[in-house]
């Protein structure tokens, strides 16, 4: 038999381990390919080319791609290597040189790179085009998009894996270059030492993340940052102490109940755990956190635009905005308005406010917001008329939130994006202050988080009784009038946008609803594509690392399973034994790592106020779901090798 029919029968006999490896491998290419291909596509950049934050966000996301697949594919390759241990045993034996042995192993991995990007690439060439629609509909762009094969995409893809590809193969030569041949052939024997657990070591472990839990929920004060880190740390020790610790401390337990332990084939599948927790508990343990990582990441990056999209009216409150600059001009701009053929007119108005200084009075001076600000300390607002607050809700048909205030009433009006929360100042007193010397006292009916104007504008409004107002006015505080325009079609109409900005002069600071939500829509619809591609990548290697790691077991157990059958114990109690054992190494990270994202996000939706549980709900359960095909493939597998 020769060098070559050796190295194609190896591969042959070896594709069935490959085929998880490949399968993520080609993953990472098409997701690495699609970000390529969309970068350098010239629809998408003439649609985002105003936005600087987009080049950086596929840079730092394609970074992100790569790294880990770096790291997935050292992995692997490193996995591999300790797994055919015997078989390069054997070929040194056989005369085989370990450079030999090395060379059959790095042209191993040239193919499987050349099969990666290949199949990678024609995939990613495949759907570009969709994922390239569906970004444009996330962005509000609903335009033709050309099928293309993107070369500078390919070249970057096939340069950057390669590279990857061999650091990868000279680190398995570094590895098998330091083995003796004794080592290869007892590389596959575990010593396999009884429990020694430490109980108070699990106990302060599962204090240690309780506390991380806590503070994470009542961190938002002017230590923000500095209770961000405690939160990292305490949890992230703490998980690793419970898989190590607490784990194993609760397995011995679960021994000590002996109704339960010898109830079936419990013993079997408790004992066998017990050793695989030992055995994997720091890998447990990394793949929970980077299983919270993603989860909290992807929840994120998904609940900014789906609640940014849900309040947008909320937000955006008129399609164009600009200081009034006189009758004559705004005739002009209702002229442009009637006349389109984009849009119809809604409602449109002249809003007027005035800046005074005004202090929150409460019983006990409670603070507002997560960062630890006061309403009590002095702070300038805006004050707005009662009948116009009114009007602005007739055209942005939000009738029921309209009010009718007496002279000592008012209404608060924000819009802090989730920094700041209002709320509890419902029935106190606000003391409006013109100069310091005019002091009006009035009740807090109601609070109201919208944009009046523009959300640019301001943030805070007191809405005041129309006779309040004028007097304010009248006794010199500083106001301003804006005209606002509603319309139809927002998004669509943006030859109308451009006729009417040749109008308005550069003072008067135009603001145009398609522009500036385009503008944040875009970063926030980005932000969410990548998430999702990236979290995909991550949850496809993390899912395969498990799979290698139990299906090495798999042909070390399969003795021991062998030696079950023969004194008695049914294939059907086997096949139960390894559900079991199997669910519980793939269900523990995915739970711990659940928890953790569930007390991330919420902390997150207490910050920023977002409407998230939608989102979340969706980012958990799709997690879960190609999280547990990784387990139904590893007991299928697992099953074929021990049942063989």
């Amino acid at each position: 038999m020769t060098y070559y029919n050796i190295f194609f029968n190896n591969m042959r006999r070896n594709f069935k381990n490959y085929y998880i490896y490949l399968m993520s491998t080609i993953f990472s290419v098409v997701v690495y390919y699609l970000f390529a291909s969309i970068k350098y596509n010239p629809q998408v950049t003439g649609v985002v080319e105003s936005n600087t934050n987009i080049s950086a966000l596929f840079g730092f996301t394609g970074g992100i791609v790569l790294l880990f697949a770096l790291i997935f594919i050292g992995y692997s390759n490193s996995f591999f290597v300790r797994k055919r241990k015997k078989e390069i045993a054997l070929y040194s034996l056989m005369g085989m040189k370990k450079k030999r042995v090395v060379n059959m192993l790095f042209i191993e991995n040239i193919i499987i790179a050349v099969i990666s990007l290949i199949l990678g690439i024609a995939l990613g060439t495949m759907f570009s085009k969709l994922f390239i629609m569906a970004l444009l509909r996330m962005l509000n762009h609903m335009i033709y998009v050309e099928f293309t094969f993107s070369m500078e995409a390919a070249k970057d893809t096939v340069l950057f894996f390669m590279i990857i590809f061999v650091v990868a193969s000279i680190n398995s030569y570094r590895v098998i270059k330091k083995i003796q041949l004794i080592e290869l052939f007892s590389a596959s024997k575990r010593n396999e030492k009884p429990f020694r657990t430490r109980p108070l070591i699990a106990i302060i472990s599962f204090i240690l993340v309780a506390f991380g839990y806590w503070l994470s929920q009542n961190m938002f004060n002017g230590l923000l940052l500095i209770n961000m880190l405690v939160v990292l740390m305490t949890v992230i020790l703490g998980t690793y102490g419970l898989f190590i610790f607490f784990l194993e401390f609760f397995t011995k337990v679960l021994k000590r109940r002996k109704k339960m332990y010898y109830k079936g084939n419990n013993l079997l599948a408790i004992s066998n755990t017990g050793y695989r927790i030992r055995n994997h508990s720091v890998t447990l343990a990394t793949i929970a956190i980077l299983s919270a990582t993603t989860i909290t990441a992807l929840g994120m990056a998904y609940s900014v635009y789906y609640d940014f999209n849900q309040t947008t009216e909320a937000n955006y409150p008129f399609t164009y905005v600009y200081g009034y600059k006189g009758d004559a001009l705004d005739k002009e701009v209702m002229e442009l308005v009637k006349n389109s053929k984009e849009a119809v007119l809604i409602g449109s108005m002249k809003m007027s406010r005035a800046e005074i200084v005004a202090a929150y009075i409460g019983k006990d001076d409670p603070k507002f917001g997560n960062l630890g600000l006061r309403l009590s300390d002095k702070l300038f607002y805006h004050v707005l008329s009662n009948s116009q607050y009114n009007e602005s809700m007739t055209i942005r048909n939000m009738v029921n939130d309209q009010i009718s205030l007496a002279e000592d009433e008012c209404l608060l009006v924000y819009t802090s994006f989730g920094l700041d929360d209002y709320d509890y100042t419902k029935g106190g007193v606000f003391e409006l202050n013109l100069n310091f010397n005019h002091k009006r006292k009035v009740k807090i009916m109601d609070t109201k988080e919208k944009a009046l104007i523009y959300s640019r504008y301001s943030s805070k409004y007191i809405v005041v009784n129309d006779a309040v107002f004028q007097e304010y006015v009248r006794l010199g505080a500083d106001a301003a009038s804006y005209t606002c325009i509603k319309t139809t079609n927002q998004l669509t109409s943006q030859q109308l946008a451009q006729d009417i900005r040749h109008l308005i002069p550069e003072d008067a600071q135009l603001k145009v609803y398609y522009e500036d939500y385009s503008f944040v829509n875009q970063t926030y619809a980005l932000l969410a594509f990548t998430a999702f591609f990236t979290s995909i990548v991550f949850l496809l290697s993390t899912g395969s690392i498990i799979y290698f790691k139990l299906i090495t077991e798999a042909n070390e157990e399969k003795e021991r399973f062998t030696i079950l059958k023969k004194i008695g114990v049914s294939k059907q109690d086997i096949t139960w034994s390894i559900k079991k054992q199997m669910l519980l190494m793939f269900i523990v990270p995915l739970i711990v790592g659940l928890v953790h994202s569930s007390f991330a996000l919420n902390a997150f939706s207490t910050l920023l106020d977002a409407q998230i549980l939608m989102p979340v709900m969706i980012t958990m359960v799709g997690y879960s779901v190609i999280y547990f095909m990784y387990y139904v493939l590893t007991v299928n597998y697992y099953k074929k090798i021990i049942l063989k």
